[in-house]
């Protein structure tokens, strides 16, 4: 069973890779490097281990985290992650409730 993390992950890489290996901008104009940087950073990871990561220089890692677009996305990432884990939350709580209903005190 994949996390919400891996699923949202793979959903956004999916949209921007092809099946070739070669890769196109997406709506916010990043590339797949920029994308994945984006979620990495949504998720906490910090602007050196995004770097050491994705292979890219620490000064990149930087210089994205400054432009407004970039950093829009990591919001947006984070505001989606959190719909999605807040949405099965709701679905866990029917099996919870019948075990405390049933259990006797």
């Amino acid at each position: 069973m994949k996390t919400i993390k891996e699923e949202y992950f793979e959903e956004k890489i999916s949209d921007l890779s092809r099946p070739n290996g070669s890769s196109r901008k997406g709506k916010a104009g990043l590339s797949v490097k920029k994308l994945k940087a984006t979620l990495l950073a949504a998720t906490g990871t910090t602007q050196k281990e995004i770097a050491e990561l994705l292979g890219i220089p620490y000064g990149t890692s930087r210089n994205w985290h400054t432009e407004k677009n970039f950093r829009q996305l990591i919001e947006d990432h984070r505001r989606e992650i959190v719909m999605r884990f807040m949405k099965k939350w709701k679905e866990f709580p029917t099996s919870a409730d019948t075990f405390y209903l049933e259990k006797e005190y």
